[in-house]
């Protein structure tokens, strides 16, 4: 389902030199066509949208919380951060950017024209948030009853009048 969402919003690059590398998979051009745009956000779009289409996800996710400490209220940046972070299964992440999407969203709602695919998309990341937060949670309690079991084994159990294994055989 996201992946129709994600081409809603694919290539929103402003510009065309980066696009126009991506388009081509030239991605050395297009990181230094992105580095040379000069408003600090929309860089950071183009090189989140340059690193994504490369493969590089963890670099994407980089650039985009750096886009996201100059401005915490782009929904691009957003709907990207919080992708790459389910994409890389960071839960706590992914919850941060659904509430943020949400928050920024409810406080300056986009267009009539954009509303409802930016809704679909805030929607499906809070839902892989959750998703991500109740397998975290299954591993944690899977790793605990491991660890539980584990602690049982390394216990020492004798039987009534016998005593442990290395103390039977007389040297």
């Amino acid at each position: 389902m996201f992946a129709s969402i994600a081409c809603a919003f694919a290539l929103l690059v402003a510009d065309d030199r980066v696009r126009a590398a991506i388009e081509r998979g030239d991605w050395s051009a297009g990181l230094v066509a992105a580095q040379a745009i000069s408003d600090p956000v929309e860089r950071a779009r183009a090189e989140v949208e340059v690193r994504y289409y490369a493969g590089d996800l963890a670099g994407a996710r980089a650039a985009a919380l750096a886009g996201l400490a100059r401005n915490a209220d782009d929904r691009l940046l957003l709907l990207r951060y919080g992708e790459l972070s389910s994409t890389l299964r960071d839960a706590a992440g992914a919850r941060r950017s659904a509430d943020a999407l949400a928050r920024v969203l409810a406080a300056s709602p986009p267009p009539e024209s954009e509303r409802e695919r930016w809704l679909q998309a805030q929607s499906v990341r809070a839902e892989e948030a959750r998703a991500l937060e109740h397998l975290e949670a299954e591993s944690r309690a899977a790793l605990t009853r491991a660890r539980a079991a584990r602690r049982q084994r390394a216990t020492p159990r004798a039987s009534v009048g016998t005593q442990p294994h290395w103390r039977a055989q007389p040297r």
